[in-house]
């Protein structure tokens, strides 16, 4: 495998994500170490060891390495910050998935466009970043610690609604599994509120066709590379369960 082309550990990590759980974790630790000559300020580099970890936690959630697990869970929640800090300071550039309206806005006022460019980018990540803090919650769950759980969940739902496209997909998710959480506690409140919330998203969830890619497509552009590192963090239905 050559070192001068970025996508196969890409794709790599992404198979990763759809594999069996069954399956050993070296796959994706050998991508990670193939994408090492990057460096350690290198957006994709930095991306890809989140997702490896996030990857990697679900793994050992399933083992009942718990401990290990949440040393996972916080390496790849400081990853994404991090790159959340990089592209912060990047300079926003036009995509190709950006409209010709787009283009008139950036030609008349370079520095709106901007904001508005790396906002779209910073809440792909934001939202990367509370899928994979979810796996804390659910770690504090089957940890004993359901309050810590359910409250872990109510702030990332917050987060969520406030930060981040209700659009994109992974929030009804979590809201649902908040509401199991505090329904087991007897908090039946907010396991209503919760419940409610995630049901109220039925009709505002846009279609995400990234889910769908077989191998994941060539051209790395930052979004391309952002959007690959939030459908890569799943949550998946057997990690979410609380019984």
């Amino acid at each position: 495998m050559g070192s001068d082309n970025p996508n196969p550990p890409i794709d790599e990590l992404w198979q990763l994500s759809k594999a069996p759980f069954a399956a050993t974790t070296e796959r994706g630790l050998s991508a990670l170490n193939w994408l090492s000559n990057y460096g350690e300020d290198d957006v994709n580099f930095i991306l890809a060891g989140a997702v490896w970890r996030h990857l990697r936690a679900i793994w050992l959630i399933k083992s009942a390495k718990l401990a290990d697990a949440e040393a996972d869970v916080n390496a790849a929640s400081a990853l994404w910050t991090r790159v959340y800090d990089l592209i912060n300071g990047e300079k926003a550039g036009l995509t190709k998935r950006s409209l010709a309206f787009h283009a008139r806005l950036s030609s008349r006022n370079s520095t709106a466009f901007e904001t508005f460019e790396r906002k779209r980018l910073l809440q792909l990540v934001e939202a990367a970043r509370l899928k994979t803090n979810m796996l804390l919650a659910v770690i504090a769950f089957r940890s004993g610690d359901k309050l810590k759980a359910a409250e872990s969940v109510w702030a990332i739902a917050e987060l969520w609604r406030d930060k981040v496209p209700i659009r994109l997909p992974g929030l009804a998710e979590i809201e649902k599994t908040g509401a199991q959480f505090f329904a087991q506690m007897g908090s039946i409140e907010k396991s209503k509120i919760l419940t409610e919330k995630a049901y109220s998203l039925s009709g505002a969830l846009a279609s995400y066709p990234n889910e769908m890619f077989v191998h994941w497509p060539e051209g790395l552009s930052r979004e391309n590379v952002l959007r690959f590192g939030f459908a890569a963090c799943i949550l998946p239905t057997e990690i979410l369960e609380t019984k």
